[in-house]
């Protein structure tokens, strides 16, 4: 997208290829901010389990191209660079380690 507005409503149309700095949308300060705002927010909301009428007690965020946070999948991160924000993935951290360790039902 060219713009901030044009990314936040289609946030989902992310890039789908081994990471490259010419298709970077995150070398953008602007893209940058609002990226960790959003998932400041998001993870603000999954530490206190959801709203009312929104309970929740697990979530998953993808993690491929462009939406892997975390550079986990093998086309996040290629020798030009990452998508990875060490930030996000601090603050995903830290909200892990709130969450009581669950007892496997085997």
């Amino acid at each position: 997208s060219n713009d901030l507005n044009t990314l936040a409503q289609g946030v989902e149309n992310g890039i789908w290829a081994v990471y490259n700095t010419a298709q970077d949308p995150w070398k953008r300060q602007d893209y940058r901010d609002y990226r960790r705002k959003w998932f400041f927010y998001l993870l603000s909301f999954l530490r206190t389990g959801g709203s009312r009428n929104v309970k929740i007690n697990a979530a998953f965020v993808w993690s491929v191209g462009s939406f892997d946070v975390a550079g986990v999948h093998p086309i996040s991160t290629s020798p030009e660079g990452t998508y990875a924000d060490p930030e996000i993935t601090g603050w995903m951290m830290r909200l892990s380690a709130m969450v009581p360790r669950r007892r496997s039902k085997v």
